[in-house]
């Protein structure tokens, strides 16, 4: 699938993904101006910066404009640029973060999120959970294992999920240490699964739509945080979990 889609958020927001780069949004907000008289409608929201993973064009309806309006406008862009493009409304659970920060879900949306608790870490993500856990400083923060929707004609073949971990550490040293030996496990992690040779067609075009992100950030209440993010596309999930699981078995913590 190379078409953006349009995902209705709310009656407020509708974001377009925008993994091939088909949307200019300068032009998108001289064509909404036009037929809106809104300056600044759309922003581009990139998930992990310094990737070419997918960019979120984050459009925000003016306040004197309708739903239906704003939504037949960014429609409109499409129809005269000849881009074709997909429906949504379902939303992506990587822009969960981002729309709760703006506050931008509704009550049922924020209802829907499951966020990481001592108590509740989805299976598909367990065993990393549990082998950060041993390092000492490690705080988890946050975990996802993906989700899709069941009901969608492209669940079973390109519906991206991302299974993550957003953690914290106490110091640099508990954190070198973890990424000492983190590295030298994602290293064997793909040269277990054959991902490791980046010459080689299968290799390349399985690349194209799933692989592992390394990120940090800040958070308001946490200071600076860490993501561990494996992005994939729907029908690799099983291999994805295996991944998961090779690595949460191969990574400890062991004392010098």
């Amino acid at each position: 699938m190379n078409k953006p889609v349009l995902i209705k958020v709310s009656e407020d927001v509708i974001v377009l993904e925008d993994e091939f780069k088909k949307i200019n949004v300068e032009e998108l907000n001289v064509f909404l101006y036009e037929h809106l008289k809104s300056n600044k409608i759309c922003t581009i929201h990139e998930l992990y910066p310094e990737t070419n993973l997918v960019i979120y064009v984050y459009c925000i309806r003016p306040q004197n404009i309708l739903y239906q309006d704003f939504e037949e406008a960014v429609k409109n862009y499409f129809v005269k640029y000849g881009i074709s493009y997909e429906y949504q409304s379902t939303i992506p659970v990587a822009l969960y973060s981002i729309l709760k920060e703006n506050g931008h879900l509704t009550k049922h949306e924020l209802y829907k999120m499951i966020e990481h608790s001592d108590e509740y870490v989805e299976y598909g993500i367990d065993p990393l959970v549990k082998s950060l856990l041993e390092f000492p400083g490690i705080e988890i923060i946050e975990s996802c294992h993906g989700h899709y929707d069941k009901n969608s004609p492209v669940a079973k073949n390109d519906w991206v999920c991302y299974a993550y971990v957003v953690f914290g550490a106490s110091d640099f040293e508990n954190l070198n240490k973890l990424s000492s030996e983190l590295q030298k496990q994602i290293t064997s992690m793909f040269r277990h699964f054959q991902l490791n040779d980046v010459e080689d067609s299968f290799v390349k075009k399985w690349f194209d739509k799933n692989g592992l992100l390394t990120n940090f950030g800040y958070h308001k209440d946490k200071g600076t945080i860490f993501e561990i993010a494996f992005r994939y596309v729907l029908r690799e999930q099983t291999m994805i979990f295996q991944m998961i699981d090779y690595l949460g078995q191969k990574l400890h913590y062991e004392k010098l």
